[in-house]
């Protein structure tokens, strides 16, 4: 399935946009992509920072079965980690990527219902050269974005046809970060929820939520 393209020279916000087009009716599949972001959010609407030639950031839009939404972002976040193969990328629970502890990119995933099905809204943003306003970590190399959104497009069809996250959870757990001090990680259910310890108690966290089970 090919990708509809919609590039801008600048936008305040991929994600932004996309949710506009899906406004105006536009049929996903569909990407969003930008060579400057004025206004990028991350998880939690917190400023993600951009700077042209150095950032990336795109918007990823699906028609995914409602069913199929269950650790959407570990899922991608596991595709972008293959994608770039070269790197040692490492996914810190539940959207960010890292690279020897420190955050290189996120993952931001909003949807609106169609019936029993959703318009997902997948928006990737990476830190690809060293910044020069700042001193967050980077990839220290150019990526293209068409095709790592191509990939990951074909990714997540390829886990959802083979039944969801659970086939991929035992290799996604050989990137999953685990650097913790107060919670000891344990590691993803089946169903994509961290399983932590404290205390001596086994803990799922769902959402940013801890549950005692």
């Amino acid at each position: 399935m090919s990708l509809r393209l919609f590039h801008h020279e600048s936008i305040d916000s991929t994600q932004n946009e996309a949710l506009r087009l899906l406004d105006q009716k536009k049929v996903p599949p569909f990407l969003v992509t930008t060579d400057l972001q004025t206004a990028g959010r991350g998880r939690l609407d917190r400023e993600w920072h951009f700077e042209k030639t150095r950032s990336l950031a795109f918007s990823l839009v699906l028609r995914l079965r409602a069913s199929d939404l269950a650790a959407l972002s570990l899922i991608v976040g596991y595709a972008i980690a293959d994608f770039l193969k070269a790197q040692q990328i490492q996914i810190k629970w539940p959207n960010d990527l890292m690279i020897e502890d420190q955050k290189i990119g996120g993952i931001l995933i909003e949807s609106r219902s169609v019936g029993d099905s959703a318009d997902v809204v997948i928006g990737v943003g990476l830190n690809l050269l060293p910044l020069q306003s700042a001193s967050y970590a980077s990839l220290k190399q150019k990526v293209n974005a068409e095709e790592l959104a191509g990939s990951i497009m074909h990714f997540v069809e390829g886990v959802i046809s083979r039944g969801g996250f659970k086939p991929i959870r035992n290799d996604f757990e050989k990137k999953l970060w685990k650097n913790s001090s107060a919670i000891k990680i344990l590691g993803v259910s089946d169903e994509g929820f961290l399983v932590t310890e404290q205390d001596g108690k086994r803990e799922l966290m769902i959402n940013g939520e801890i549950a005692v089970i």
